[in-house]
């Protein structure tokens, strides 16, 4: 028999995957998820159908700008970071936001609770500043770290943030503070910028994905990822829900991932329609009627194991405190 080279043998133990080993993976899976919840969505109605992320897996987050993709990874991430205060695991862990698409400073006044005023009020400058920091007293225990470009924190000479910063970041945090993330989200997956660029975007955001792939693995966390829809998917469409297929520039993005959700805000697509307003402000969601509002919100899978749910499932999400409410009669 001719002897193994290195190269064979590094490959045999690191990559091939013996039946009992398979088998023996799975059980030990099996063992970590039982009895386990994963990360909820922060709605009964959509954990009950939809399956949860667990480490190293990554679901996304489709949504068309202004639709809310941020508010709903926000909201999870409120969730999550309530979670680990309610069970007492803020000293091991933490929920790490991140986000590409703007700087973070102001955002963090979304995680506040008991807040007594509203977003509008605070970009308008009628809040008090004695009030936001009555407000935002709870602040320091909820267990959020955003990492993102800051207008507090980038100078002219800082280094674009990639995939590779956030990596250093975290482990920064790890190093000094001796915690690690329990989830990730990150907002948004065609803004990840990549070492070396190929100035093809598509390219590009199939390495982001990989990258942020290997970030879930590494650290051993599910990833919420929000996703753009491209316009065009309101194009013809009576039920202006975006599908996979309105994934800007790279479908490797739905390949990837183990589940994938598309939101649709109707107040955005649907305030002009006057067969709405013919019919008392409500609007039609499956064989179901809807008080029409800015919070109405409307979920469908994209992608689902084991299989696709084909029901639209409508709830309410509310900016202002990051809360879900559901509606009883969704399964009615």
């Amino acid at each position: 028999m001719t002897k193994l080279t290195k190269d064979q043998e590094a490959a045999y133990h690191n990559y091939v995957h013996t039946p009992t080993e398979s088998n023996t993976a799975f059980i030990e899976l099996g063992k970590q998820i039982s009895g386990t919840k994963g990360i909820s969505l922060g709605s009964s109605n959509l954990d009950f159908v939809i399956i949860p992320t667990r480490p190293g897996w990554y679901r996304y987050h489709l949504a068309r700008p202004g639709e809310g993709k941020t508010t709903m990874l926000n909201a999870i991430a409120l969730n999550e970071a309530n979670r680990l205060e309610n069970e007492g695991l803020t000293d091991r862990y933490y929920v790490a936001r991140i986000t590409w698409e703007e700087a973070a400073d102001s955002q963090e006044l979304h995680f506040q609770r008991n807040r007594t005023y509203t977003n509008a009020e605070f970009w308008r400058g009628e809040v008090p500043v004695d009030k936001m920091i009555a407000s935002s007293m709870d602040r320091p225990n909820l267990q959020v770290y955003t990492l993102g470009d800051s207008m507090l924190k980038t100078t002219m000479d800082s280094m674009r943030m990639t995939v590779k910063v956030v990596i250093d970041g975290l482990m920064a945090i790890w190093y000094i503070e001796n915690k690690k993330p329990s989830l990730i989200t990150l907002d948004y997956a065609q803004e990840i910028e990549v070492e070396g660029s190929h100035n093809k975007r598509t390219e590009d955001v199939i390495q982001a994905i990989q990258d942020v792939m290997y970030l879930g693995i590494k650290f051993k966390c599910p990833l919420e990822i929000g996703v753009q829809a491209a316009q065009r998917s309101l194009d013809n469409k009576p039920w202006p829900i975006p599908s996979q297929r309105d994934i800007e520039w790279a479908f490797y993005i739905h390949q990837k991932a183990t589940t994938g959700i598309a939101y649709w805000r109707p107040w955005v697509t649907h305030k002009d329609d006057q067969k709405i307003k013919n019919k008392g402000n409500m609007i039609g969601i499956g064989d179901k009627e809807y008080r029409f509002s800015p919070n109405l919100m409307v979920a469908s899978t994209t992608k689902h194991r084991p299989g696709l749910i084909p029901k639209a499932i409508p709830f309410l999400l509310y900016p202002d405190t990051l809360t879900i409410e559901d509606f009883d009669d969704v399964f009615d």
